[in-house]
Formats: C-alpha cells, structure tokens, sequence
C-alpha cells in the first residue's frame, strides 16, 4: 500500500527530472521527442493512478504544478525558436490578445480573492494537451493550421475562464482567525497532505490554485450547516463546534449529484446526541443524493480534518478514514470520503435526519416531503 500511496509523486518527480533534461537537449531530435512523449504519458499517469489509489494530496498538486511551470518554460525555451522563424506573424497577435485575457482574468481573480489560480476546466485541459501536440506538428506541412486551431481552442478557453471569474459570485479570501485554535486547524489541514511541514505556508498557498468538489451526502448538504465548517462556529440545529478555515470564502459553484453508492447510518456521533451519521458503502452500488461544492483543495482538506475530530483520515479508523475521488465533474475533481469498512449501523437522531431533509428540501426542490422522506428512511439499514 505504501508504494501504491508514494507512486504518483513518484511518477512527478520522473516527469520534473525528464523536463530537465529536455532543457538540456538539442529540441526535436529523436532523442528529445522519445523523452517529450514519455514526460507527457507521466502527467496523465500521475493524477490516474492517484485517484485510483486514494491517494491524492497537496503534496502531489504541487509537483504537478512544478512540472506544469517547467514543461512552459521548454516550451518557451526550447520550441519557441522555432515556432517563431515558422508560423505567420498575425498568429502571434492573436497569442498576444490571449495572454493579455489571461492576464485580465488572473487580475480579476486575485482581486476579487487575494490569490492566484488557473482553473482546471475541460477547455484549459484540452488547450494544455494541443499545446503539448505542437512539438510533434511544428516542422511538418500542416504546422500552421494546427497551431491556429491552438490557437482558437486557447481563446476560447481564456474567454471562458475570464467570464467565470467575472460572473462568480466568491468573496475574498479570509483572514487567518486570531488564537490558536484558527492555527491549530489550518496546521491540521496541511499536515494531512505535507507531513507537518510549512503549515502557512507553501502547502497552504499552493490549494489557491487547484479546485475540488467537496460532496456531501450528510448534513453539509444543508448550504448554512456547511458554511459552519468554513466560517467556524456551532450549527444551531446540531454537530460540533468547528474551527475556521484558513480560507473563509465561499464555494464558487454548487451543484446536485447522485452517488453510485449505497448510503447508510452509522456510529456514534457526539454532537448528534451519541446517534449515527451518514456513510456510504463504496463495495455497494446503489444511490444516495448529494451536493457539491467547488472549494479550494485546503477547503476540501479542511473539512475532512473537522469530521475526523482533528486527526488524519488514517489516523482515525472508525470515523472518515477513506478518501473518494469520483472522477472529474465540470472539469474539477469530485471528492467525498467515508469508511474503508462497512460499519454498524445505528439509528441517525431526529435533529439529524431533520438538518437532512432541510438540505434534500434546498437543494431538490423537486422532491416531495413524502419523497424526501422514504429517501431518508430507505438508508435505515
């Protein structure tokens, strides 16, 4: 297991040492475009192989961005020259026009949250995979049309992103909370993911550019129950009292989504008067409704160190000791978490089964109370 955990970053570190190299090589020979073609299958490996396992982390994300910061600067280094000498000139006023777009988006983007971030959409990704093809296009007979169908994939990608940052509606980043207990948890949030290390600092600034949805399937349904665990505080309807994130802004998109899973009730929750709380069974299909939230990678990590009582998921095996990554959503990675085991199940309280349903009744409004309810009683297992 232990390799299976350390393979990913493994496999960055292969594509960081790669990229080196490649910095270092005469560009286009046969040598180089071998090492391209394996640094490119690695980056895709990576995130797989990760998400397969389990195991994604911040550590990860940043390597992944180590490697993403060289592979541009080859590109500018290495191919660039010859992009220039062989494409039209208009093309670059067009290269010209984007960056400055990008640039107008960045500065939205900081302005609005005090951080910096490229979203990880669908259209950036398939920009970045054109990008990557021009080396294998750039000395043939259709260079040109293929770099101009870059080009217009990019464009698109960059007025995409621009119009999200212009029309979402997050606030700014927030500030770190006085006292210890604020540092104690954005320390618990990093130390999942860094072992401990530069809690405000790195690994921190790093989840500002790197989006996840956080999906719940329990009481975080509930939009005001799920900003407690963001802002801090003590839900009035039930749960602990939680420590605020390092980051109090909120979620730049929600959205529905059913789980292939079966969902039951199960341990002892304090908060919730010693009764059960929400898990899914992953070695069970079935359905189970949920909501999901677009946060910051440290948000995402940051509720998952609250519900496991402060503690790293493998360090507490009878509460959420599982990471679930369910694939990609809208271009960001969905991510829940519950037990590796199936546990016993206990009845869930009313004031819980209660902060349920106000969740089911904010988020699916098209369900009956009737309907919300035989929902709620069919995870009775």
């Amino acid at each position: 297991m232990l390799a299976n955990k350390n393979l990913p970053n493994i496999i960055s570190i292969s594509r960081i040492l790669g990229t080196i190299w490649l910095l270092l090589m005469k560009p286009l020979t046969t040598l180089f475009m071998v090492v391209y073609t394996i640094t490119g299958v690695t980056d895709v490996l990576d995130g797989a192989i990760a998400r397969h396992y389990d195991t994604t982390s911040e550590t990860g994300a940043r390597l992944d961005s180590i490697a993403d910061l060289l592979f541009y600067t080859l590109i500018l280094i290495r191919i660039f020259p010859v992009m220039w000498v062989t494409l039209p000139k208009t093309i670059w006023i067009v290269v010209a026009a984007i960056l400055i777009i990008r640039f107008i988006s960045y500065t939205t983007f900081a302005v609005k949250r005090h951080a910096f971030a490229s979203l990880h959409t669908y259209w950036n990704k398939f920009t970045g995979l054109m990008v990557f093809g021009v080396a294998y296009f750039i000395r043939t007979k259709i260079a040109v049309p293929y770099c101009w169908t870059v080009v217009a994939v990019a464009m698109i990608a960059s007025l995409r992103e621009l119009g999200m940052h212009l029309t979402s509606r997050y606030g700014k980043r927030g500030a770190v909370a006085a006292g210890a207990g604020a540092g104690a948890a954005a320390g618990s949030a990093a130390d999942v993911v860094t072992g401990g290390a530069d809690p405000e600092g790195a690994a921190a600034d790093t989840a500002y550019t790197d989006y996840v949805w956080y999906l719940s399937y329990g009481s975080n349904m509930l939009y005001d129950r799920f900003m407690h665990y963001i802002r801090g505080g003590s839900f009035v309807n039930g749960g602990a009292c939680h420590e605020p994130c390092r980051d109090q802004s909120e979620p730049i998109d929600k959205s529905n989504y059913e789980i292939p899973y079966d969902m039951y009730y199960a341990n002892e929750s304090g908060p919730w008067g010693g009764m059960g709380v929400s898990f899914i069974d992953t070695s069970k299909p079935g359905r189970a409704l949920g909501v999901a939230y677009l946060v910051t990678r440290e948000q995402y990590w940051h509720v998952v160190i609250q519900e496991n009582n402060g503690k790293r998921p493998e360090d507490n095996p009878h509460w959420y000791d599982k990471v679930v990554s369910l694939g990609d959503f809208r271009g960001h990675e969905v991510m829940t978490f519950t037990n590796h085991d199936r546990l016993p199940s206990n009845e869930p309280s009313e004031a819980y089964l209660d902060t349920l349903a106000r969740g089911l009744r904010e988020n699916y409004p098209e369900m009956s109370d009737e309907e919300i309810r035989d929902y709620l009683e069919s995870c009775k297992k």
